[in-house]
């Protein structure tokens, strides 16, 4: 089962219209699981999205969707695998489940995301070995990435050093093998469990198969199935 975390002020509907991700994932044997986020109550007017803070509103969403999860796990028989995609804030949620709740998932998936500072500074004593693949363009300028200076500015750790905090927690030496799969986009892959992709010149937007020129979500599933 995969888990979809749509990006603030947006829906499940749009989302999944957006990504057409069930299309793909859907005759490779997956189900999807497209979930609504709401607005945080301890701010007045927000849009609906993922409270990722370090408080009790992003504990309770985190709870919310494990037990959404594990109701559907035991109601109909998804149990082998679960993995979570999000985009934008849904990735801020993605890489938050990844470090306060990784034992009930296999996998994550954060397009366009970040890790939030308060989880960057909790995250010691985390059990955090899990398969984590982080996708960016290099003008995505929500994202703090040292590479393209938008992290000169930000209170959240840029993405080089997230990716090197995974790569450590799952105890990979080598450095990373790096795929180019054309003109615009490279993969570095740390074995099969930590890849980090650069989409060239590409903003704060899921993938467009358009720009691309390759379906994105052929890519996320393989990185699902490469165990």
């Amino acid at each position: 089962m995969v888990v979809m975390l749509h990006g603030y002020g947006n829906s499940a509907s749009s989302f999944s219209r957006d990504t057409q991700f069930e299309k793909d994932a859907l005759p490779q044997n997956y189900a999807v699981l497209y979930i609504n986020g709401i607005p945080n109550p301890g701010i007045k007017m927000s849009a609906p999205g993922w409270n990722y803070n370090y408080d009790k509103f992003g504990k309770a969403d985190m709870n919310f969707i494990v037990g959404l999860v594990q109701l559907l796990q035991k109601q109909y028989g998804f149990c082998k695998k679960t993995y979570v995609v999000g985009f934008s804030n849904g990735a801020f949620m993605t890489t938050k489940l990844a470090v306060e709740r990784a034992k009930y998932f296999d996998g994550f998936v954060s397009v366009g995301g970040m890790m939030p500072e308060w989880v960057w500074k909790h995250r010691k004593g985390k059990k955090t070995a899990v398969r984590f693949f982080q996708i960016n363009g290099t003008k995505d300028d929500v994202t703090p990435m040292r590479l393209n200076d938008s992290a000169k500015y930000n209170p959240n750790p840029a993405m080089e050093d997230v990716i090197d905090f995974f790569v450590t927690e799952n105890g990979i030496e080598e450095n990373p093998k790096i795929e180019k799969l054309n003109s615009k986009i490279d993969i570095y892959k740390y074995e099969s469990k930590v890849w980090w992709m650069l989409i060239k010149d590409y903003p704060h937007s899921w993938p467009s198969k358009r720009y691309c020129d390759l379906n994105v979500n052929e890519i996320i599933l393989d990185f699902l199935k490469n165990e």
